[in-house]
């Protein structure tokens, strides 16, 4: 367990952990994606990493999915894409998508998604949050 982990659980009391929440971390960037997992893993998580929509896609049957978050901008489809298929066939799925590059029209498109957007780079602070106020 790493030292963040432990911080988390001396935040928490060190009671007793949430109860678990599956989320999928989607990146093709293999440092941001294994990052954001650690970071979601050590909030108590279950996560599942996947490096294009793609591979993601395979996901969305599974009926424990709580949660899905995004990189916008990647080589094959986009984050949005992923969102659009997201919404089509697990509507109210909460999705998180994250970006460093997106151009405007993308970021107004998941506005009216009513999807959250952290820009990279984010703290892990924002992320938690992020993924916490999703899941509610």
């Amino acid at each position: 367990r790493s030292r963040y982990h432990t911080r988390l659980n001396m935040r928490h009391g060190g009671s007793e952990e949430p109860p678990e929440r599956f989320v999928l971390v989607v990146d093709d960037e293999e440092p941001v994606r294994q990052l954001v997992q650690e970071v979601l893993e050590d909030a108590g998580y279950r996560v599942a990493a996947a490096a294009r929509v793609s591979e993601a896609l395979r996901y969305l049957d599974d009926p424990a999915l709580d949660a899905i978050v995004s990189d916008i901008r990647m080589p094959d489809e986009s984050g949005l894409d992923l969102l659009a298929a997201a919404r089509e066939r697990r509507p109210g799925l909460p999705v998180v998508l994250m970006t460093g590059a997106a151009a405007a029209a993308e970021r107004a498109q998941a506005a009216a998604e009513g999807v959250p957007v952290l820009e990279k780079p984010f703290t892990f602070a924002e992320l938690e949050a992020a993924v916490a106020a999703a899941l509610r």
